[in-house]
């Protein structure tokens, strides 16, 4: 049973809120063809809005091209009824955030290494997001915007898919977009995007890190009802939850910072951070692969959510929605535990009474849960956030007053309690005055509270200005106050040296300007190796106090010289020979590179003070520009991963090497690069496709397959069929002439209509079975290549 929607069926729905509603669907076809999806659909409050309308089709465009095995696929768009639609895959399985509750719950924290697997393929996800082209080649810069453990879908056969772009940026939507709105869920919203600044991909690589922070600690990131509760805190809360779990190597912590770093310069792109997730997990204890670890727990996680007909109204959520169960945080994390059913249900504390006198000009307080807050000049002051407006009278009876006891049955004079009359009944005309006289009062009462308020708001900020003095003139420049432990420092701002060392005042600085500073002195570094520090214009001063810690020296000599050098994301000034320090106790990648040169990568650790040479010979490198059909294929260097096609690969000049390109469904291309016969600088490989038989299916997936497959037949046949019959009508009607009564002929030509019109029916049955088989063998080469992963 169901709604019937186009070739769409209704089953029930998911969710609703914001500009859109969520349906689980079935899409009917040919032959007894169904395929489950989720159907949604523009809410009926906005579907004459043509700003909705027009957000609803770029999130569709941009969807259409996205084709990856861990982001949700949309395979249908259209209009039913004058109603925009959009038909995505069904995944069985739960979200993120309730998977994590329920491991809390069972008190089973997740393995590091499945954490960190987690994260590196949602990056995976980002990556190809990131990178996307339109059908031209032309680069759209997809920023997703809303990472966030709602947005993660886990199915039950341990797959991961990235969900929702109904908030996506692209270069494409930028020009009828506002920059400046704030997108997003706050608790995942980078500092970039919070200060309403341009975003990029490392925005969403930001909130990958808070998520990986929460898989690993099993605890909410932001506990403010800010987005960040103070940036300056982020650094910290990141030290906060990862120090509960004493096992997580230093090399993660470290990454997670990067991540998680407020200047998006700081952060890694997704390929990249991908890249050192994995390489981080090598070194972690090995523990189920993540495709079985899924498997055995995302059943568990299904079974204890609530039934649709259970859960109630689904709260409106503050923008389109996704086919996700968003209940909101759980109460496993942070410090800010949820209130219990009951607990929100209870009616809250009664509001004060508002009071008009001298400081009513200069804004009224308004209490509530949330403590005074000052209203602004010249309006009412609103309840704070969770208080509700009662009637006059129903803050019950004053203390140490007792109210009268009202019985049933009770007979006598009525009782006013708290302006409510209880007793006999009255008689029509007598509730007549009453209401007159009753409305008499609430007019004038009404009037003088008009009226003083009026007085309040004209009067106040008239005999304020009389006798207040000229503001202070407003500082044109600003100052840092910079200290150090311990003292006598290098400070460099934005690369400049200053001539003092720490601890030093620096005077004329820009106001409210990122300003990059390094603190250094020899023999020892900073855990940090720059701050981006903001000097407020309201007070013109910032302080920043660094705590330098004992180092080791590095030395990079490389061959040729004039490399560059990269330690982590952080580039170092001058190419090679040079040196660098790095804290003791601390790790860190180090990329040497040279125009036409191989990378020379090493991993170093700062075990104690002193001095280490690195020594890096750079290969003589060529480059290929390197595609394939289909595209998006996975790409090896002697069985090392480099990267999906189309990229630039470089390989040595003089040895062999061993370049294999891999597309799950299809067959591998393996082939050795001679330095003596090298490859062209364009090389593109055409893989050739693995017959759908040969795949391996799951049971499911076969019997889907087998059903299709009859209906395709089927179709054939039938089409098969009716194009013999049409052959004969048409004989049959060339074979008449005038001789022919009108009648007979007039039959004929109408038989030969109806047997076309079957073929065109037929034909289009074949196509839409083919289609789906097609569609199938798409979704099993994506649970193939996730589960590889």
């Amino acid at each position: 049973m169901g709604t019937e929607f186009g070739r769409y069926t209704i089953v029930k729905p998911v969710g609703s809120g914001g500009m859109a509603e969520v349906h689980l669907a079935r899409q009917v076809g040919y032959g007894g063809f169904v395929k489950p999806c989720v159907l949604k659909r523009i809410s009926p409050r906005f579907r004459d809005d043509e700003r909705v309308l027009q957000m609803f089709l770029e999130e569709a465009r941009i969807s259409a091209l996205l084709n990856h095995p861990n982001i949700v696929q949309t395979f249908d768009f259209g209009e039913v009824d004058g109603i925009p639609f959009m038909a995505m895959e069904l995944v069985d399985g739960v979200n993120l955030l309730v998977w994590m509750k329920k491991r809390a719950d069972a008190g089973q924290m997740i393995p590091l290494r499945s954490a960190v697997e987690i994260v590196a393929v949602l990056l995976d996800a980002l990556a190809y997001a990131h990178s996307l082209a339109d059908l031209d080649g032309r680069p759209l810069n997809v920023v997703h915007r809303d990472v966030s453990p709602q947005n993660v879908l886990l199915s039950r056969e341990g797959g991961l898919k990235l969900a929702d772009f109904g908030i996506a940026r692209h270069e494409a939507r930028d020009q009828h977009t506002q920059g400046t709105v704030t997108k997003g869920k706050p608790g995942y919203m980078a500092p970039e995007a919070s200060l309403g600044d341009a975003v990029d991909g490392r925005a969403d690589v930001y909130a990958a890190g808070v998520v990986l922070v929460e898989l690993i600690s099993l605890e909410k990131f932001h506990t403010a009802d800010t987005p960040f509760g103070g940036l300056a805190g982020i650094r910290k809360r990141v030290d906060e939850r990862l120090g509960r779990r004493p096992q997580v190597p230093l090399p993660l912590v470290e990454l997670i910072h990067r991540l998680t770093a407020i200047d998006p310069d700081e952060r890694p792109d997704a390929q990249h951070a991908a890249a050192e997730l994995r390489a981080v997990a090598a070194e972690l204890p090995k523990t189920k692969p993540l495709v079985e670890y899924l498997r055995a727990t995302v059943g568990e996680a299904v079974e204890v959510q609530p039934k649709a007909e259970d859960a109630g109204p689904t709260p409106p959520s503050p923008r389109g929605v996704s086919p996700l169960d968003e209940r909101g945080w759980p109460t496993f994390f942070g410090n800010e535990e949820l209130k219990s059913k009951k607990d929100k249900e209870a009616p809250p504390p009664p509001p004060k009474p508002l009071t008009l006198g001298r400081g009513a000009s200069q804004g009224a307080q308004a209490q509530g849960e949330g403590g005074a807050k000052e209203a602004p000049r010249g309006k009412l002051p609103m309840p704070a956030k969770g208080s509700v407006a009662q009637p006059a009278g129903a803050q019950g009876a004053q203390p140490g007053v007792r109210a009268p006891e009202v019985k049933p049955g009770m007979k006598g004079t009525p009782l006013d309690l708290n302006g409510v009359d209880v007793g006999l009944p009255k008689s029509a005309a007598q509730r007549m005055i009453e209401r007159e006289r009753e409305a008499r009062r609430t007019l004038t009462r009404r009037v003088l509270i008009v009226v003083v308020l009026a007085a309040a708001f004209y009067l106040g900020p008239m005999a304020a200005e009389k006798f207040k003095s000229p503001p202070p003139p407003k500082p044109t420049s600003g100052k840092l106050v910079v200290s150090s432990s311990p003292a006598g420092a290098e400070i460099r701002i934005n690369d400049i040296p200053h001539e003092r060392r720490t601890p030093a005042t620096i005077a004329d600085l820009p106001l409210a300007v990122a300003l990059e500073v390094r603190v250094s002195k020899a023999g020892y570094a900073a855990r940090v190796p720059k701050f981006v520090v903001t000097i407020p214009e309201d007070v013109a001063e910032a302080k920043l106090d660094v705590e330098l810690e004992p180092s080791a020296r590095f030395e990079v000599v490389s061959d040729p010289p004039g490399a560059t050098v990269r330690v982590g994301a952080e580039s170092i000034p001058g190419t090679t020979p040079l040196g660098f320090d790095l804290a003791v106790g601390k790790t860190a990648t180090v990329t040497i590179t040279a125009p036409g040169r191989l990378p020379h990568v090493v991993f170093v650790n700062a075990g104690k003070p002193g001095t280490e040479t690195l020594t890096a010979s750079l290969e003589l490198a060529r480059r290929i520009e390197l595609s394939s059909e289909p595209t998006n294929a996975f790409v090896s260097l002697d069985g090392r991963p480099v990267g999906r096609t189309p990229l630039d690969v470089d390989i040595p000049a003089d040895k062999t090497i061993v370049l294999t390109v891999d597309y799950p469904g299809h067959q591998r291309d393996r082939r050795t690069i001679d330095p003596k016969r090298p490859p062209p600088p364009k090389l593109e490989v055409k893989l050739k496709a693995v017959p759908f038989e040969k795949l391996e299916l799951l049971p499911s997936e076969r019997k889907r397959f087998s059903e299709l497959n009859r209906a395709y037949e089927s179709a054939r046949r039938d089409r098969a069929d009716i194009r013999a019959r049409i052959s004969s009508a048409e004989a049959r009607l060339a074979k008449m002439d005038f001789s022919t009564p009108m009648e007979v002929q007039a039959r004929a030509e109408e038989s030969l209509e109806r047997l076309k019109n079957e073929a065109v029916e037929l034909e289009g049955a074949e196509e839409e079975a083919r289609d789906a088989i097609e569609a199938l063998r798409t979704e099993v080469v994506n649970r193939i290549e996730s589960t590889a992963r």
